[in-house]
Formats: C-alpha cells, sequence, structure tokens
C-alpha cells in the first residue's frame, strides 16, 4: 500500500458532489440520510463520475488496479469512512479511492474501528444501528489519501509479510489496516515476493545499461520498471536499501523518481 495524491476536481465536478451531499445533509436523522446517501451514490454515471474514476485511476497501480491490495481486479469509487456510519462523509472527494471489491466488499464492507482515549481499539460493522452517531475517537483505518502507510508498515522481504512499526497507537492501526483487507493472507505474500524477484531482475538489467553509458536502453528500462505491478516492493526496495548492500547496490544511480515515497 502506498499513499495516493489525487489530481483537484474540477470546479464543475466538485459542485456536482456538494449539491448531493446537501441532499443527505439536509435529511433530520441519520438513518434518512444513509437512505438519500445510499441511492444517490448508486447513480454513478454522468460526466462527473466519469471525471472522479478517472483521476483515482490515474493514481492507481499499474492497470488501475487497487489501493489496497494492488491487484488488477474488479475495482470501483469506494468510500474510506462507510457511508453507513458516515453519511455526512458520502460526497466527500477526499473520501473516496480506487478500491477491488474483493477488498471493499468482502473485506472492508462497513466493517471500521476508532481507537479511544484509553487506546482500546472500537470495532463497529453494519450491524451497528444507521442512525445512531459512529463511537468517537481516532480512526483505526490508514487513509490512503492523506497518510502514508509506510509510515505504519513494513515490507520483509522474505515472507512478503507486513510487519507493523512505530508506537503503540501506530501498530495498532497498522494491524487494523493490514489484518481488514487480508494484506498478508492468502496469495498476497506469495504474490508480492514474486514481485520482489521481477524488480530485482529489471533492477540488475538497469545496472548492466546504466555502467555500460546506454542510456537509452536505461531510460526504457526505468519506464518498464514504473509500469509493473505492486508498487510498493520497488518503493520498500529503495527505503530499506540504506540498510541492506544488496538492495543499495541495485539502486546506486537510479533516478529519484523511481521508487519514490508518494
Amino acid at each position: 500500500m502506498l499513499r495516493h495524491i489525487c489530481a483537484p476536481l474540477t470546479n464543475k465536478t466538485a459542485a456536482v458532489l456538494t449539491a448531493l451531499q446537501v441532499k443527505v445533509d439536509v435529511k433530520a436523522n441519520r438513518a434518512d440520510q444513509y437512505t438519500v446517501a445510499t441511492a444517490s451514490f448508486k447513480n454513478k454515471k454522468n460526466a462527473a463520475w466519469k471525471e472522479i474514476r478517472s483521476k483515482l485511476a490515474e493514481s492507481a497501480p499499474s492497470g488501475d488496479s487497487c489501493y489496497y491490495c494492488e491487484r488488477d481486479r474488479f475495482r470501483d469509487i469506494e468510500h474510506i469512512l462507510p457511508k453507513r456510519h458516515y453519511p455526512e462523509r458520502c460526497f466527500d472527494w477526499e473520501n473516496y479511492l480506487y478500491a477491488c471489491t474483493i477488498c471493499n466488499q468482502d473485506c472492508k464492507s462497513d466493517k471500521y474501528a476508532v481507537i479511544d482515549k484509553k487506546g482500546s481499539l472500537i470495532e463497529f460493522d453494519r450491524s451497528y444501528p444507521i442512525g445512531k452517531l459512529p463511537p468517537s475517537g481516532i480512526h483505526a483505518l490508514i487513509n490512503l489519501r492523506t497518510e502514508d502507510p509506510l509510515d505504519f508498515l513494513k515490507l520483509d522481504f522474505d515472507t512478503g509479510f507486513f510487519v507493523a512499526i512505530g508506537g503503540s497507537l501506530s501498530k495498532t492501526r497498522a494491524k487494523f489496516t493490514r489484518d481488514l483487507f487480508g494484506l498478508n493472507a492468502g496469495e498476497l505474500p506469495r504474490v508480492r515476493k514474486s514481485a520482489f524477484v521481477t524488480f530485482e531482475a529489471y533492477l540488475e538489467k538497469w545496472q548492466q545499461a546504466y555502467r555500460a553509458g546506454n542510456a537509452t536502453l536505461a531510460t526504457h528500462l526505468c519506464a518498464e520498471i514504473l509500469k509493473l505491478p505492486h508498487p510498493t516492493v520497488l518503493v520498500e526496495i529503495r527505503r530499506q536499501a540504506a540498510n541492506s548492500p544488496q538492495l543499495s547496490a541495485l539502486i546506486a544511480g537510479l533516478p529519484n523518481h523511481v521508487g519514490i515515497r508518494p
């Protein structure tokens, strides 16, 4: 997972979202707000939604992939804060990202959590009453639009697992986010390990071209590297190179924009 900085919307599209949110906010209770928000969000077919989808896709991993698992499968516009619990954020541009249906519907659905003043994780899902305010506290889910998940997680190249890092609060948020989307489950660790092997091979080819003074081939290989799936692996290679002679040799001389943290 990486942070995704999306281009701002045009004034016209931003106005469309504002108008839709007003229709939600004028309802007297949260249950009615959710009903209106859900009905309006289902109708995502006009030019405004085309722009929203396009700008989210522009920031997505290679192949317009899911922001969470970085796999190219059935992705669409999804909410960070679920509209069921936060209807007031249903049409907030900053609350949108590109996610596959497996991560968003099968894994996340309406599950969410906050961390209270005692540091306890309070989880809630679709069984939580629609009309009731959600619990207060720090949002446990790492926000990929505003936060760098690599401040909370580190990729272990040997296992392909994401490991929680930082203090107690950071680790709680990291584990909740990682486990919510099953990022260490199933085939994903193996896929990330395979991606590491692929990046390593391309970087070795780049090093050969770079040392041989073949600027044309080196530039071509950089472009190809940036198209490879699972860019988090590349970013982690650059980050962890400071503590690894092997990785440091792979990226020596590599242009700064290749593998940079967003």
